[in-house]
């Protein structure tokens, strides 16, 4: 059975990275910054990458300035980045640990809180200003959005109060509560909340004065954390155990629970009107921000959810940590919205699934793996399996006109030989023409007509193999002549290849390119196909036999890929020289394929997928989250 799904995933672009906390990801401008053994930047598109190495010890956070300067920091030391170069760096004594950093307003000034002590430094200078030494050990520091004041709560699970400070004032203000604090936010500069272990969330001034209390009296759990509205009307508060509230926060009107969350809410982001959220139960959840309504469930982390980010024209950063099974998670772009700014994926099944990723349409009647399957247009594939059995089928906007038993679909088959299946069909590009044959036999040429397929000429054998060259086929014999014929079955041209193996070819311009083996082991032969003489070989002394090349754009480079070792080598066709090669331990042949820049080569082997640097064939990142042997490889445009 094969199943048609439409929008299957709104997941546009995912890179592999090891995130424990969220305080190891800070999303600035133009860059994201992630922390670890080294410091890893990244364009928001998740394109360009740039690493800062040489620390003692790895870096425990980021937080990115509103100039664009970067912090970042581990147990003792603080270090400011500018355009990734070290501007300034400030060392605690070895046995005092960092508790908290946070840059002030004006991206001059960082606050570190460390026991018992709240230090100011000035970026650039050598010692800090000692602020405050008769505290408990600081959880946090917020500043206003002026700077004019902070707050500080303590690391005390069963502090009740928080300190509301006025910069240049020695002594705080101090803000009891009814539950222990469990976070606190300003919203402005004269308002602030906080919210605590009984679930409630209260709103201040900035004189200590309360205005109002949001509290669900459903839940009971603490609350986790808080997101404001864009235009500050709205408040999402959301909790352990994965419910979330959603006030007005001026006359304090409940307007929704959402709760559809399997495990704690970690984060939350809004879009105007739209909500986002992100939760231990390794998914993100879209809701209407005016009516609480889920929209959509945005599946594919395998750890906990700690982050998001909306970008531009609708599309969403996540970030995700580390799952304790295949040890990675991702940095995932999702296409959330459409160029209208409407959900492109809108609705749930009575099962949770979203309706844009459920099934669509099967079709049947397929009785072997597949061999091909591919996509001609939004509407129309085609598809080939180990039997031979080929179809092209066309999806039916009404479903009424398509097949009574399999569903709103058009198909046509190419019938089979008597008595038994083609076990070998090649298709052309659009689907439209056919060569079917059994190894070793001879073979048939079909067009098709409308819903039909119609047979053309046959094809003398023994085929050993065959191939699509636009506008003709190119028949591979056992003997090792190349044979090009048209859609007639007329032969254009004949090539004695005297290779005793030939497993595929590939065409450039007037060049086809073969690959395979001779009596002295692997190789590739090129020929001009217009004047049918030899054009170059590259011979591979370290396999037994090419299985599969591709061009570059300009044709000056041939991919090739090889097995026993796995192997990919990029060859520089003029030089007839091998650029660099990539191999791992496998009897399998990797796939490869060119990014459409050619500044990138994806290779899978086995189960796990590789991303190189076209260049010189440096490794770049690696995952290994397919469950099966991946098949095949396809870049978007």
């Amino acid at each position: 059975v094969m199943v048609q799904a439409l929008n299957s995933s709104l997941e546009r672009k995912f890179l592999p990275m090891r995130i424990s906390n969220a305080q190891q990801v800070a999303i600035g401008i133009d860059q994201i910054a992630i922390a670890g053994q080294q410091l890893q930047l990244l364009d928001k598109q998740l394109v360009t990458s740039t690493t800062i190495a040489g620390f003692d010890q790895p870096q425990q956070g980021v937080q990115w300035a509103g100039n664009g300067d970067l912090l970042s920091y581990d147990s003792h030391t603080v270090s400011v980045w500018r355009e990734n170069t070290l501007l300034a760096q400030y060392k605690l004594e070895p046995d005092v640990a960092i508790n908290c950093v946070e840059w002030h307003p004006d991206s001059k000034v960082i606050a570190i809180c460390r026991d018992g002590r709240l230090l100011f430094w000035q970026v650039g200078e050598t010692i800090p200003i000692l602020f405050s030494t008769e505290l408990t050990d600081i959880a946090a520091i917020r500043w206003s959005p002026n700077g004019r004041r902070f707050i500080t709560w303590d690391r005390e699970p069963s502090s009740t109060f928080l300190r509301l400070w006025q910069r240049g004032e020695s002594e705080p203000n101090l803000l009891a509560l009814d539950a222990p604090i469990t976070g606190a936010a300003f919203l402005s500069d004269n308002e602030l909340t906080t919210w605590g272990g009984d679930g409630s969330v209260s709103r201040w001034s900035v004189t200590g004065s309360p205005i109002a209390i949001y509290r669900d009296a459903g839940i009971t759990l603490a609350a986790r954390g808080q997101a404001l509205s864009n235009d500050g009307k709205r408040l999402l508060v959301y909790y352990i155990g994965g419910k979330a509230t959603l006030w007005n926060i001026e006359s304090g009107d409940k307007i929704a629970t959402l709760d559809s969350h399997q495990n704690t809410i970690l984060a939350a982001a809004w879009h105007g009107d739209f909500l986002v959220t992100a939760s231990a139960d390794q998914t993100v959840r879209l809701w209407d921000g005016t009516t609480g309504e889920l929209i959509t469930v945005l599946a594919g982390h395998t750890g906990a959810v700690l982050g998001l980010h909306w970008l531009e024209n609708g599309q969403l950063l996540s970030y995700g940590q580390i799952n304790a099974d295949d040890g990675d998670d991702a940095l995932r772009i999702w296409q959330v919205l459409d160029d209208k700014n409407e959900p492109i994926c809108w609705g749930l099944w009575d099962d949770g699934i979203p309706k844009c990723q459920a099934q669509s349409q099967s079709i049947r009647g397929y009785q072997g793996n597949f061999t091909l399957i591919r996509w001609l247009d939004n509407d129309t594939f085609i598809a080939t399996d180990l039997n031979g059995i080929t179809g092209r089928h066309e999806l039916m906007r009404n479903e009424s006109s398509g097949n009574e038993q399999d569903g709103s679909y058009m198909s046509a088959t190419i019938p089979q030989a008597e008595n038994e299946h083609w076990r070998q069909v090649v298709l052309n590009f659009t689907g439209t023409e056919a060569l079917t044959y059994i190894g070793g036999r001879d073979g048939q040429l079909w067009h098709l007509d409308g819903s039909t397929w119609r047979k053309d000429a046959s094809v003398d054998g023994p085929i050993l193999t065959a191939f699509w060259l636009e506008p003709n086929w190119l028949v591979i014999d056992h003997d090792g002549t190349a044979r090009r014929l048209n859609a007639s079955g007329e032969q254009r041209q004949s090539i004695e290849t005297q290779m005793a193996r030939i497993t595929d070819a590939q065409l450039h311009n007037e060049t086809v390119a073969i690959a395979g083996a001779d009596d002295d082991g692997a190789i590739i032969r090129a020929w001009n196909l217009a004047s049918g003489t030899l054009s170059f070989e590259l011979r591979d002394k370290q396999s037994r036999v090419v299985d599969a090349v591709r061009w570059n754009e300009t044709g000056s480079q041939l991919l090739a890929t090889t097995r026993d070792p796995g192997m990919v080598t990029l060859w520089a066709v003029d030089d007839k020289q091998a650029l660099w090669s990539f191999a791992q331990p496998t009897a399998n042949t990797p796939k490869a394929e060119f990014s459409s820049d050619e500044e990138y080569v994806a290779v899978a082997i086995n189960r796990k997928f590789y991303l190189l640097n076209a260049v010189d064939g440096d490794l770049l990142w690696t995952e290994a989250k397919h469950k099966n042997t991946i098949a095949g490889i396809q870049w978007s445009i």
